[in-house]
């Protein structure tokens, strides 16, 4: 799927809004070419990147795996739970690494950059984390068509 978005300059957003008053604004978008300077421009990009979701889901495993690592040595039965979280995560939408995704892009920024495959990850992580709380908090039994998180153990 292909996103298109309009893109604002930092000069431009300190700018006066007045200049985005009904003669700038048809059809709900603001009219390319707006400006001299080309401060607006149109940018159609693919914010749900293939190569973007392979960067992120490199990101979580590099993530666990580390955190194994470390966590591991605390307690060797946190294996069990990391490997559950593990399982959570994988095959969800990826919806807010691809909203991270589109604003890294409207920003400038190129697609698949280290930084913000790391932050879609982390964006990731904090949903599914989330989510585990709240299936614990409503007393959920299942999630995606298996159990809770909180239910396997």
């Amino acid at each position: 799927m292909l996103f298109t978005f309009v893109v604002l300059g930092r000069k431009e957003l300190k700018r006066d809004c007045r200049l985005f008053g009904s003669k700038r604004i048809k059809n709900g978008v603001v009219s390319p070419g707006h400006g001299a300077n080309g401060i607006v421009t149109k940018v159609t990009s693919p914010a749900a990147d293939p190569e973007y979701r392979t960067a992120v889901t490199s990101q979580l495993a590099s993530l666990v795996t580390n955190s194994r690592a470390l966590l591991v040595a605390v307690d060797p039965a946190v294996s069990d739970l990391i490997d559950a979280a593990v399982r959570f995560t994988e095959g969800g939408k990826m919806l807010r690494p691809t909203f991270c995704h589109a604003g890294w892009l409207i920003a400038g920024g190129q697609s698949a950059a280290a930084p913000i495959a790391a932050a879609g990850a982390a964006f990731e992580w904090l949903q599914a984390s989330a989510l585990v709380h709240d299936d614990l908090m409503d007393g959920s039994d299942t999630r995606r068509g298996r159990p809770s998180v909180h239910r396997e153990f």
